[in-house]
């Protein structure tokens, strides 16, 4: 599109792609729009995007690709770059166009004193607290697990009581635990979180 970097319209069906994603229980919708960062672990930036190109058409695999997804705005804009270039890819239209309905943020309130039963790590772009796992009962089921069933092991913490807790170069991470810190304790506490918009797909060749 206009920015210069090659991003994904879509997953086909029937690709090895889609069904990766889908045996990674990953909404293949999720990557329309998506920038991809690298592959095999190399980096590509604008100057670099005929490269690139190159590098996903080579048949070798395994082939590991990390792409950032996009943001609602970011697949508006996809879309409506698809629409002005080819009128005639009416499916396609309409699953971008499905992909900006989605709601951005799940929150979860505790109202009762306690552990909040949520393990965090960094996020891969080291941009915000991820959840890393979940505290577990002698039974083996999660600490409130009615209110924390919306959420997922690498979502990402994006606020606190209404407080965002995201930045680059770890200023997120900063912001996150010290707001925890600081009223992690009281109830009620309120905590957004977001799907991740990093992943990491492994293509392996069939042989």
């Amino acid at each position: 599109d206009e920015s210069g970097y090659l991003k994904v319209i879509d997953l086909p069906r029937g690709t090895q792609a889609r069904k990766v994603a889908q045996d990674k229980k990953l909404d293949p919708n999720i990557f329309q729009g998506a920038m991809i960062v690298s592959v095999n672990g190399k980096r590509y930036g604008p100057e670099t995007q005929v490269d690139l190109f190159a590098a996903l058409r080579d048949p070798a695999r395994p082939k590991s690709i990390l792409f950032k997804l996009a943001s609602e705005d970011d697949a508006k804009r996809l879309n409506k770059f698809v629409e002005q270039s080819n009128h005639t890819a009416s499916n396609k239209k309409e699953d971008l166009q499905s992909a900006t309905e989605t709601s951005l943020f799940t929150t979860v309130q505790f109202a009762n004193q306690g552990e909040i039963g949520i393990k965090f790590g960094t996020s891969p772009d080291n941009f915000a607290l991820a959840v890393s796992g979940f505290v577990r009962d002698s039974d083996g089921r999660r600490l409130n697990e009615n209110e924390l069933s919306c959420v997922s092991e690498n979502d990402l913490l994006c606020r606190v009581n209404g407080i965002s807790v995201l930045g680059e170069k770890g200023e997120g991470k900063r912001k996150g635990i010290s707001i925890l810190e600081q009223v992690g304790n009281e109830r009620p506490l309120s905590l957004s979180f977001a799907k991740p918009y990093i992943h990491t797909i492994v293509l392996e060749k069939d042989e």
